[in-house]
């Protein structure tokens, strides 16, 4: 191949994402070895499989020898950078990480991926820890209630309308570092997320279904065309028949976020209303309570529940505040520009924190030091 030992990445980038394209020194580049076929093939599934780069072809030989480098690394993590230098866009397309633990991980696995648990609060204020793995069977008036240290059921076992005086509400509280799946008296399926809460009737009466959200929850509501579902958090109304939602509510993010990924919602806030159809989201401003939406992937919102977290040109700091409230660790930035370093890719749920922060520093612009459940970024 005339001595020539790299291709420039600019190259690479165009094979992939353009059709048709061709170039005599990069069909001779891919041809003098089978590793860099794998290199090749690698890189495209990768895209292709929901990794995002910069559009732009980037003319360095250097950003190709890191690549290389990277790739034959031992463990193969799909998470990028979308940040604008050349390191980064290196990262961006593969970020491997080898088997040695990084000296500013926390030795003693303090900080640990989230499970299922929640405190179940009754009618009367008894409080049940439904962490356990164990069998649990209650009763409120008519309704049985049963969980199994996964999930939470109402099954009602009258049909008589509930009139509003008769109603008794339950609470479902989900601590940080944690999650539950809640199936309600009406068959309605509700998956909270960590740092979240619910407040609702065991059984619902006969005209509305209403429900109170504190956090983040993810809804199937069951269909019926009497009697609509509601669900209230802050100074947000979301109104549906039947269909298939996320309400991202927590207080200390800057905005409510409600995304539809099937039917069609009805949102109140602040005098202001507006309906959904799928893949669109409705975006409450905490700040001066105006009320917009616009379209979205929807699954970059509702991947949590499923186990896994996409992000995509995310900053930083919206990274750590979601995933810390699943592995449950506080964080503080003493390097202020690390806030605004945007991400793209994807965290297994499961995954060890101290890989994801092997990950981030892989980077080379970011230094994080773990001490006990506390998270310092320098």
């Amino acid at each position: 191949m005339n001595g020539k030992k790299n291709i420039d990445f600019s190259l690479i980038w165009k094979k992939i994402h353009k059709k048709n394209f061709e170039d005599k020194d990069l069909n001779e580049w891919l041809n003098d070895s089978n590793k860099k076929k794998e290199l090749f093939t690698s890189a495209k599934q990768f895209y292709e499989e929901g990794s995002s780069f910069d559009r732009n072809p980037v003319d360095s030989n250097a950003s190709y020898r890191q690549l290389i480098n990277k790739i034959r690394r031992r463990k193969f993590i799909k998470v990028g950078t979308s940040a604008a230098a050349v390191l980064a866009l290196a990262v961006s397309i593969f970020i491997t990480v080898n088997n040695q633990r990084s000296e500013n991980t926390n030795p003693n696995n303090i900080i640990t991926p989230g499970t299922d648990k929640a405190i179940l609060v009754l009618n009367n204020g008894t409080e049940i820890d439904l962490s356990q793995k164990k069998e649990i069977h209650l009763k409120e008036k008519d309704t049985k209630i049963a969980s199994n240290g996964k999930k939470l059921e109402y099954h009602r076992e009258k049909k008589e309308e509930v009139h509003k005086a008769e109603i008794i509400y339950n609470t479902l509280k989900v601590p940080r570092g944690g999650q539950f799946f809640l199936v309600l008296s009406d068959s309605t399926r509700v998956w909270l997320n960590s740092e979240s809460e619910l407040h609702y009737p065991v059984t619902f009466p006969d005209k509305r279904r209403e429900v109170t959200l504190v956090g983040e929850a993810y809804f199937e509501v069951t269909k019926n065309k009497n009697k609509p579902f509601i669900v209230h958090s802050d100074n947000q109304q979301i109104e549906v028949l039947g269909t298939s939602f996320n309400v991202s509510a927590y207080q200390n993010n800057e905005s409510i976020k409600t995304t539809l990924v099937e039917g069609r919602v009805k949102v109140n806030s602040s005098s202001q209303e507006l309906f959904l159809d799928p893949s669109f989201q409705a975006v409450v401003d905490r700040a001066n309570g105006n009320l917009s939406k616009q379209l979205v992937k929807p699954e970059l919102y509702i991947s949590w529940k499923d186990g896994n977290y996409y992000f995509e040109n995310e900053s930083f700091e919206t990274i750590l505040k979601t995933i810390s409230r699943w592995y449950d660790f506080e964080y503080e930035f003493r390097n202020p520009a690390a806030k605004e370093i945007q991400f793209t890719g994807s965290i297994n749920r499961e995954q060890k924190i101290e890989t994801i922060f092997q990950i981030i520093e892989e980077t080379q612009r970011i230094k994080m030091t773990a001490y006990e459940k506390k998270l310092v970024i320098n």
